[in-house]
This record gives C-alpha cells, structure tokens and sequence, in this order.
C-alpha cells in the first residue's frame, strides 16, 4: 500500500481517459473524458456476509492490474472510526494496512497481493459511508474499468468499451447479482439504460 498525492493522482488518471467530472463542483466524481462510456449499477447486499462476497465478485470482474487505486470522492480522505486504543490499532492495521493519514489528499495504491486490503477498505466504505465525500473510486492501472461506490447503497461500474460492460453484466449474473429493475430511492437519477 502506498499514497499518491492528487495531483500526481489525477494526472495519471487523465493518462488512462478518467478525469474530474467537469459538470459538477466539489466534491467531484471520477468519470470516462468520453462521454458515451456504458456504466452500470447493482445495488449491495445487506448482510455482511453476502456483502463481502459481493465486494470480491465485483473486483475479480477486473482486468487484470500491477497497481490499482482507491480514491474518495473530492480527493480527501477522512476516518470514519478512528482507532480508540492500541488494540484498536492493532486490528485496523491487520484488516486495512497502513493507515491513511486523516485528511490525506490523494490516492491509496494497491498492488495484487494486497488485494483483500482493497476488498476490505471498499467493504468499509460501503458499510459506513453515508454521504458524498464516503463514496469511493476504484481505478486500476490499465484504466479499461472504473468502479465507484456510492452512498446510496450500490456500486457503479463504467468500462471504456461495451463490449466490456456486457462481459461485465454477464459475470456479476453468473455470481448471482442481477442488474436492480428499480433506483434505490427517488432522489437517485435514472439511467438511460433502465
């Protein structure tokens, strides 16, 4: 695990078509510079259980990558559940890795091997975000997938290609995680593709 700052961050990103979302003020979102890329969304499971197989499923439908980045939504971090006591501590440290410094601006680095800390800081975000500043993004180097949790409670997955997402489509189906018929509240927009 290691830290990017978001500068050196959001420069990398361009390189890879991913870039601030220009329509909105912050915090701002990741997105595709093109505009047409297809995105999804499946909504979370509730229990924990089933939650942590979903966090896994929706990473291994990644293409595969040397390093992949977590970053919060306007690019600041902030802990949610500081450690109380050392033991405390101890077990953020075996779950998570390093801790990113409270109010560190940038991204997390992971490269495969420490993938179960990617899956558990994803888990959570998902779990204890409850705002736009909790939602996450999760970029992997080859920048042909950008995935990003929102605090409505589902994830959102965007491929550079079509024919990507519906590959993308098939395997969270074949895990048993269909695409949702209806938006998780009446706040949330609706897709063109619902």
């Amino acid at each position: 695990m290691d830290l990017k700052s978001n500068e050196d961050f959001l420069a990398w990103t361009t390189t890879r078509g991913i870039a601030l979302d220009a329509r909105y003020g912050p915090p701002q979102c990741l997105v595709y510079l093109r505009e047409d890329a297809p995105r999804r969304f499946w909504e979370c499971p509730k229990g924990r259980r089933e939650l942590t197989r979903f966090v896994q499923h929706v990473l291994a439908g990644l293409d595969p990558w040397e390093i992949c980045c977590l970053w919060p939504r306007g690019g600041r971090w902030r802990d949610p559940r500081p450690a109380r006591n050392r033991t405390a501590e101890i077990r953020s440290r075996v779950t998570y890795g390093l801790p990113v410094p409270d109010r560190f601006e940038g991204a997390v680095e992971f490269v495969p091997h420490e993938v179960e800390q990617l899956g558990a800081w994803v888990l959570r975000m998902i779990r204890e975000g409850c705002c736009v500043r909790d939602d996450l993004f999760i970029v992997p180097d080859h920048g042909r997938q950008l995935i990003n949790t929102d605090h409505y409670g589902v994830v959102h997955v965007a491929c550079q290609e079509t024919a990507r997402i519906l590959q993308f489509i098939e395997h969270m189906t074949l895990g048993g995680y269909e695409l949702p018929q209806d938006l998780p509240d009446a706040t949330f927009k609706r897709p063109s593709w619902m």
